[in-house]
């Protein structure tokens, strides 16, 4: 019999290990029908579990739990890497939305470093949310203690508000809203709309009015007080303006 010739076909390198083994034992195989190897990355369109699991809000009163039993940086950053690896997984086996999170993390063999009691409380619904919240809590904490969370930040969504502005921009927004409700809003359309890695970056202009972008991310998430919040915003205040804003407010109203 003459030598086979092997001609391995285009694909990643991390697969091509894993096709050659199989080659050599079935030889006879046609190659059409080899079997992909699928890796997470292949699966996975999304950082959102909404498109698969239902989600909802977390309680106000939860969210004051968790930022009282997360008394660190460290911790918070713990757990927020653990919820993240939990929602990976998700989106790759779904789940009933009802299922206890706190129950699937210890399946996963996920454990916080420190008891969160309030993740007894949550659901498979909570998971985005969850996330939300400790990303928010990470943000704020880093720029209390002086440090940047948004060094990865394109510099052109970084840009500094001058003074002037900052003097009528800050009170005429805190006069509409509480500074929990502003941050949040804010820090959600920094994190999907502005980050290298949001899910829903769509390139958004530098100088687009940051009320008009900021309103439409809103009311794309179904938010009730999506106008409102947006009126709220001062007129000059571009998209540029975003992240200082956001480190403004943490800098002169948060109080630890």
């Amino acid at each position: 019999m003459a030598d086979a010739v092997l001609q391995v076909p285009p694909w990643p390198m991390q697969e091509q290990p894993g096709f050659l083994t199989f080659l050599v034992g079935r030889p006879l195989i046609d190659v059409n029908q080899v079997p992909r190897f699928h890796f997470q990355n292949d699966k996975i369109h999304t950082t959102r579990l909404s498109e698969l699991i239902r989600q909802d809000c977390l309680l106000g009163s939860l969210k004051l739990q968790l930022d009282t039993e997360l008394k660190k940086l460290p911790d918070v950053c713990n757990l927020l890497s653990i919820a993240e690896t939990t929602r990976d997984f998700l989106l790759i086996t779904g789940g009933p939305a009802g299922d206890s999170l706190f129950t699937r993390m210890k399946d996963l063999r996920l454990n916080p470093k420190v008891a969160v009691r309030a993740l007894k409380q949550m659901k498979l619904q909570h998971l985005d949310d969850l996330i939300d919240c400790l990303q928010l809590m990470r943000s704020r904490r880093m720029v209390v203690n002086k440090q940047d969370p948004f060094n990865l930040m394109p510099e052109e969504y970084r840009v500094p508000i001058d003074e002037k502005l900052l003097s009528e921009a800050l009170p005429q927004l805190l006069k509409s809203f509480p500074l929990d409700v502003v941050l949040s809003k804010l820090h959600r359309f920094i994190v999907h709309r502005l980050s290298v890695n949001g899910s829903q970056t769509g390139g958004d202009p530098p100088a687009g009015v940051l009320s008009d972008y900021i309103g439409a991310h809103l009311e794309a998430d179904d938010d009730k007080i999506a106008a409102d919040f947006a009126q709220a915003i001062h007129e000059q205040l571009l998209i540029m303006h975003a992240v200082d804003l956001f480190v403004q407010l943490v800098t002169k109203y948060q109080q630890h």
